[in-house]
């Protein structure tokens, strides 16, 4: 990171800082879930799989209405 900063006088602008949260945030929500689950002792590996389905569900549930077709 140091030499990305160096290089990129960018790398550190707001709108940089932003757009990582917003890509890092799912994987945050569902990292801080799982962490829950594995404390109390009820692992569970099937949160990939759930991610998934409900991500295909919602794509397909949006192509079918009007505004996004």
């Amino acid at each position: 990171c140091i030499v990305i900063t160096i290089v990129t006088p960018n790398f550190l602008s707001v709108s940089n800082i932003t757009n990582v949260f917003t890509q890092v945030s799912v994987n945050a929500i569902i990292a801080i879930g799982m962490t829950f689950v594995i404390l109390t002792g009820g692992i569970d590996l099937s949160v990939g799989s759930t991610l998934a389905i409900s991500g295909a569900v919602g794509l397909l549930l949006l192509s079918q209405l009007e505004t996004y077709s």
